[in-house]
C-alpha cells in the first residue's frame, strides 16, 4: 500500500487486495476470525506437518495485529465494505480467542486456547483497537476492550511506572 501512496500506480493497490484475499481466505481465518501461522516452503504437506506437529498456532503480535493494520489501511484507502466487514471478523475472533478480559494471550495453541499473556500482546492490540475505533469498525466493542486493555495493565504497572513483559512479573 505504501507504493500506491507514493506512486498512485493501480497495480500495487491490486497486489494488496489479492494478497489480503488470500489471507482472509485461510480455514483458520474463516472459522475463528485469526490468522495463523502459514510457513512458505515447496511442500504443501511439509508445511501442514510442521505447523500441526507445532504447539503455536497463532500469534497475536506482529502475525495478527500488523496483518489487520495493513486490512485497515486497505479499508481507508478503498471504502471497500469487504475490507471493514473483514475486521469486524477479526474482531469477533480477536474477543473469543485472545481478549482474555484485558491480560491479552500473546499465542494460541494447536486448539485454540491462549498461553503466554504478554504486554506486547496487550499493547499492541490496545493500539489497533484504538485505530479500529477511530476509523468506525465496531466502535463500542473495540473501544471498551481497549479501555479494559489499559485498565488492567495500569494495574500491573510497577512502583517505578514501568510495566512487567508478563502479568505479575
Amino acid at each position: 500500500l505504501d507504493l500506491y501512496r507514493f506512486t498512485d500506480d493501480p497495480r500495487h493497490l491490486a497486489n494488496a487486495e489479492k494478497l489480503a484475499a488470500g489471507w482472509t481466505a485461510t480455514r483458520d481465518f474463516i472459522d475463528h476470525g485469526l490468522f495463523a501461522r502459514q510457513l512458505c516452503g515447496r511442500s504443501a504437506w511439509l508445511n501442514s506437518l510442521l505447523i500441526g506437529g507445532s504447539r503455536l498456532r497463532v500469534r497475536t503480535f506482529k502475525d495478527n495485529t500488523n496483518l489487520c493494520w495493513g486490512l485497515l489501511e486497505l479499508y481507508m484507502r478503498t471504502g471497500n465494505a469487504r475490507w471493514k466487514s473483514t475486521l469486524e471478523h477479526w474482531v469477533g475472533g480477536f474477543r473469543r480467542h485472545l481478549w482474555n478480559h484485558g491480560m491479552v494471550y500473546l499465542m494460541l495453541d494447536a486448539k485454540l486456547n491462549g498461553y503466554n499473556p504478554s504486554i506486547k500482546a496487550a499493547f499492541s492490540t490496545l493500539d489497533l483497537l484504538c485505530d479500529l475505533h477511530h476509523a468506525g469498525i465496531e466502535q463500542d466493542s473495540v473501544l471498551q476492550m481497549a479501555i479494559a486493555i489499559a485498565d488492567y495493565w495500569a494495574g500491573e504497572r510497577w512502583e517505578n511506572g514501568l510495566f512487567p513483559e508478563m502479568p505479575g512479573g
